[in-house]
């Protein structure tokens, strides 16, 4: 029977037409060769599964390769780039920094740097995660570097390029490699699924990019299991179950409870995930990602139950949480309170509606009051407040709808007050008498001269914040603190 190989190798780039998500670095290394500017040491850096090693490989045939293209692609017929293809080259000596990370490890190169290559031009050394290597073995392999034989090169690859200490840096060429995207994650995997001549929905490509994180390699490897749990069709729901991650339903039902402000649904959703055996943790990251292409949609115009500030308020809560995961008692409480936030705040006013709703009271307050108002009407103005602040002391925010609170706040402010028979003596005293005293100014509170009295419409700005700042704390629940 045949040995079966793994995809993520049975795939594996062997031309650099073939490498995807890194065009800017083939570019950069197929130049080198074209003009004859290969350096003596490289450094690929990036995530796991974003093409290091492979890369490496790639240059290394390309160089050593005795039949390459016009293009300068190995040709991959030659003895050294089928050596190098199957591991077994003595031109390419690939070496694991985690393993051999010592002095004695570094000084049998030094030691063997100067022999001839075998099939090709260069002998070249491949060291893993040479961010393991130990401070001595750096030192031992400075002055190798920094000179090294004519016909040598050196290739490293690592993860933690900031653990490689600047001496060795800067006698490399870095090159830092990006993720993989989305997008080309799910090409490569349908392109792998139509030669192996398998049966996979294309909701199943979009699971596994999402679950991989920019690595090809682990986008490979969840394939390669999916595709040995069955022989029949391959789908979503089958998918999701097997990678342990909800389903999209899951999501889209939330963002209709959020909109019926159905809060069981928290419950009934998170007893339904956890009997499914879903990975909990994941199902945060899942989260995550699904509100960050809401507020996406929201911000290009498209149709979304929730606003730009929920939206942003929900991804501020989920990370806030995620990094809270580790140390959590219940991770299914944790779910169910994340699910309980999501759900009430379709009912809860932001700061910024709030702002709004003050405004726009302003404004109505500006339009329907009296030309001018007496003293006793402004001491009346804070007595209601005074009154909705020490009568909302009891409530929340969330527990009030806005458009109620908002209406009972504005009925007594808009409301007109009928002048008492005091208020209105001293004008009988202006229009009757004749005399020196009819003319003296009243003397009583509330016999104000209209004309000494400044309209609503020119309230000094001081008195005018005032007034919006105590509206603004029965609303918050909150009290005004004067400095």
């Amino acid at each position: 029977m045949k040995t079966y190989q793994a995809i993520a190798r049975a795939f594996r780039p062997q031309k650099f037409s073939q490498v995807i998500g890194q065009e800017p670095v083939v570019k950069t290394l197929l130049s080198a060769i074209a003009l004859n500017r290969v350096s003596h040491a490289y450094l690929f850096s990036g995530g796991r599964g974003s093409g290091k090693t492979t890369l490496a490989r790639l240059f290394a045939k390309a160089l050593n390769c005795s039949s390459s293209s016009s293009d300068f692609e190995p040709c991959n017929n030659c003895p050294s780039c089928k050596e190098i293809a199957t591991g077994i080259s003595l031109d390419l000596i690939e070496i694991d920094g985690a393993s051999s990370r010592g002095i004695d490890d570094i000084r049998q190169i030094n030691e063997t740097i100067g022999y001839s290559p075998t099939h090709g031009s260069y002998k070249i050394y491949l060291i893993d995660e040479v961010h393991m290597l130990t401070k001595e073995a750096f030192n031992a392999l400075l002055k190798t570097l920094e000179e090294p034989p004519p016909k040598a090169k050196f290739f490293f690859a690592t993860t933690e390029p900031h653990k490689i200490p600047d001496t060795i840096k800067s006698r490399c060429q870095h090159f830092p490699l990006k993720r993989i995207s989305e997008e080309n994650i799910i090409k490569k995997l349908q392109r792998v699924v139509k030669e192996l001549g398998g049966s996979v929905e294309n909701a199943v490509f979009d699971l596994i990019a999402q679950r991989a994180e920019g690595s090809l390699r682990d986008a490979e490897g969840l394939l390669d299991q999916l595709l040995s749990s069955s022989q029949e069709m391959l789908t979503a729901e089958k998918a999701a179950l097997f990678l342990g991650i909800a389903p999209g339903s899951i999501f889209d039902a939330l963002d209709k409870a959020f909109t019926e402000d159905r809060l069981v649904f928290a419950f009934d959703a998170v007893q339904q995930i956890t009997e499914s055996g879903c990975d909990l943790t994941a199902i945060f990251e899942q989260l995550l990602q699904h509100f960050r292409k809401t507020l996406h949609k929201i911000l290009c115009k498209d149709p979304s139950p929730y606003t730009d500030c929920q939206a942003l308020l929900i991804l501020e809560y989920l990370l806030k949480t995620q990094s809270e995961l580790k140390n959590a008692i219940s991770l299914p409480l944790k779910l169910e309170a994340a699910f309980l936030f999501i759900i009430h705040l379709h009912k809860k006013m932001t700061l910024e509606q709030l702002v709004a709703r003050l405004e726009t009271l302003e404004q109505n307050l500006l339009k329907t009051a009296a030309p001018s108002k007496t003293a006793t009407q402004n001491i009346s103005q804070q007595q209601t407040f005074t009154q909705l602040k020490s009568d909302s002391k009891a409530q929340t925010i969330t527990s009030i709808k806005p458009e109620a609170s908002l209406s009972a706040a504005v009925a007594p402010l808009t409301a007109p007050i009928a002048p008492s028979k005091d208020s209105l003596a001293p004008a009988k005293t202006v229009t009757t008498a004749a005399s020196k005293d009819s003319l003296a100014p009243p003397k009583t509170a509330t016999a104000v001269n209209t004309k000494d009295q400044p309209s609503l419409s020119k309230t000094s700005d001081k008195q005018r914040i005032e007034t919006l700042l105590q509206f603004a704390a029965v609303e918050l629940e909150g009290t005004i603190k004067r400095h």
